[in-house]
């Protein structure tokens, strides 16, 4: 059940193809252990003759999902700024904010427009040698 983790679902196409070939292997004389791992390997092979499944045992399906979420998750999201658990939506700004605004120069509410603004990243050019 370990190796073959789609066994414990009786509605699964795998466990589906397993039980078939454990029939006939039963009826054929070879003992239930056996049967039941010669079974799920032959289930196994015929399912990466199929492509349903790869060499290294994850799915298809599976693998894309993954390598969806790496693009996604390399790739910075792509959407608006959400804000931090400590960060509110209300105009106030907490004490150490009102600390950098007077250390930038700048006022409370300039600050506050700059915050909600975000930080933007340009591919601008550089005269860097």
């Amino acid at each position: 059940m370990t190796r073959y983790p789609d066994l414990r679902n009786r509605t699964s196409e795998f466990f589906k193809t397993t039980a078939a070939h454990y029939g006939a292997l039963v009826k054929g004389g070879t003992p239930p252990t056996l049967a039941m791992e010669l079974a799920s390997e032959k289930a196994e092979l015929d399912f990466m003759r199929a492509g349903k499944l790869s060499p290294d045992g994850g799915n298809k399906g599976d693998r894309e999902r993954d390598r969806l979420a790496r693009i996604n998750a390399q790739s910075g999201g792509g959407g608006p700024r959400r804000p931090a658990a400590d960060e509110t939506d209300d105009d106030q700004l907490t004490a150490e904010q009102k600390q950098i605004a007077r250390g930038m120069g700048i006022t409370e509410e300039a600050y506050l427009k700059r915050a909600k603004a975000g930080v933007r990243m340009g591919g601008g050019r550089t005269n860097a040698r």
